[in-house]
């Protein structure tokens, strides 16, 4: 551990896996497995010090077992950590649990947003551990999948099966049991599934909207929900009705669309990660001049994540280019050379020189490697051409001859889906799943008396964007 002071105001201590690389691979490794703590922050034999220490421990502990886990398990994870060695969450849980429509599968570049970020991560795992155990709940750090897909694995791998309906659990059926455990926080409804059997100063949601008068005039149009967001809709109206729900079927991959057509290739986004697009390219015959243009979006973890256009002749040893827009800074040492960094608000047009290659053959590539806890949406890539051997491409058919790995041929467009519970307070309380039809649309007839009440939980469910998904309810 080092115990230093002037990390800054806001740092309390960090792991850093820079450190666990040799200083040839990252120029600021510190080449020990270690811990950095900030004496300005951390006094020694006081709770909270060593809370953050039993944080960054288990930061360590997951590196080990799956570098690139997404941040928001990896740190969900972390506070579990802290919390199993007997210090408190700090508020982070409050903070989520105060508006819980927050993507549960996201963690933000903003540094300043992340506090509700670590009470929903931490409650979700706290969760699962208290109703699967330790076993399963190592079996998620270790695995080599991530977010969602890792719990998906860990629950297959133990068979979870729910005892009501006899199906296996996935991790969108334990996220809505979750969301609603937020909800009732009552140990007596079901089989005692909502509550935190470990953790029982949980804070309880309250909801989100009050619908007290029905029918109720055209829903607004406007209405949304985060992927894995929460919605508690309270309605209080006596009386006889339907409640109608009508979803989004589609929502939208990122947050710029190709530059023409429908199709582009977009680099993906994970930590601690490396995605190439690669292809060969023969200039054997050709003469200068040569260059390669193209269209590019970017939106990447600023000083942090960094995209490359390289050349090689070997396939082995690779030269970066240099782009017009991009940066040679390197203030994290990060960076492997002149990149893309940063956000490039829009759409642009790059031309760069390949005349030096006229006569040979060579593989170009778009490389971006990431570090750890934050990322973008990644970069987008349009219309390639290189017109001194007549190849043009803007991916409407196909890959046009490049070959990816790990970054993806996409249009901006996914299915949206969601999952719907309907609570029911009537003297106890009664909890239902509602299933939602492919064209996303579900009819809840209820009844109630004065006094009564039920609350819709509205969830979006489509794992690989960070786009709200839209929905309209309508009670008549």
């Amino acid at each position: 551990i080092l115990y230093a002071r002037g990390l800054g105001f806001s740092i309390a201590g960090y792991f850093s896996a820079a450190d666990e690389l040799h200083p040839l691979a990252h120029e600021y490794s510190n080449a020990h497995e270690m811990f950095i703590f900030n004496a300005d922050n951390t006094p020694l034999g006081i709770e909270f010090t060593y809370g953050v220490l039993a944080h960054e421990f288990q930061h360590m502990i997951h590196w080990a077992q799956d570098r690139n886990e997404t941040s928001w398990i990896n740190e969900g994870f972390a506070e579990v950590a802290a919390f199993l060695n007997g210090y408190d969450p700090g508020g982070f849980d409050w903070l989520y649990i105060s508006d819980p429509d927050l993507q549960l599968n996201d963690w933000p570049n903003d540094q300043n947003a992340t506090s509700p970020h670590y009470g929903a991560g931490f409650l979700y795992l706290t969760y699962f551990l208290d109703r699967f155990g330790e076993d399963a709940t190592k079996a998620v750090v270790k695995d080599a999948a991530n977010g969602f897909d890792g719990v998906d694995n860990s629950l297959e791998a133990m068979n979870a099966t729910d005892p009501f309906s006899g199906n296996p659990i996935k991790a969108d059926d334990l996220f809505m049991d979750w969301a609603v455990t937020n909800y009732v926080l009552d140990e007596t409804v079901k089989d005692g599934r909502y509550t935190y059997n470990n953790y029982p100063d949980a804070q309880q949601a309250s909801a989100t909207e009050s619908i007290d008068t029905c029918p109720t005039q055209d829903s607004d149009p406007s209405r949304a929900v985060h992927q894995y967001g929460v919605d508690y809709i309270k309605i209080s109206c006596p009386g006889d009705y339907t409640l109608t729900f009508t979803g989004s079927t589609v929502t939208g991959l990122l947050p710029a669309a190709a530059y023409s057509g429908d199709y582009a290739f977009w680099s993906n986004k994970g930590d601690e990660s490396n995605m190439t697009l690669t292809r060969q390219f023969d200039f054997s015959n050709i003469s200068a001049p040569i260059k390669i243009t193209y269209r590019t979006w970017y939106d990447l973890e600023e000083d942090y994540d960094y995209v490359y256009l390289e050349a090689s002749e070997d396939g082995e040893h690779w030269q970066i280019l240099i782009t017009p827009t991009g940066t040679g800074e390197d203030p994290s040492g990060n960076s492997y050379g002149w990149g893309y960094n940063g956000v490039s608000e829009s759409w642009i047009e790059e031309s760069v020189d390949l005349s030096k290659y006229a006569g040979k053959t060579i593989q170009l590539r778009f490389e971006y490697v990431t570090d750890a806890a934050v990322n973008g949406e990644g970069l987008l890539l349009d219309d390639i051409s290189i017109e001194a051997v007549n190849e043009t491409t803007d991916f409407e058919t196909d890959e046009g001859g490049w070959q990816p790995n790990g970054f993806v041929r996409v249009q901006n467009v996914l299915p949206q889906t969601f999952r719907l519970a309907w609570i029911l307070k009537k003297g106890g309380m009664s909890v239902e799943m509602i299933p939602v039809s492919a064209d996303q649309v579900a009819q809840i007839p209820f009844s109630l008396k004065p006094g009564e009440e039920a609350t819709l939980v509205v969830s979006g469910t489509t794992r690989y964007t960070r786009e709200r998904g839209a929905y309209e309810i309508q009670i008549r």
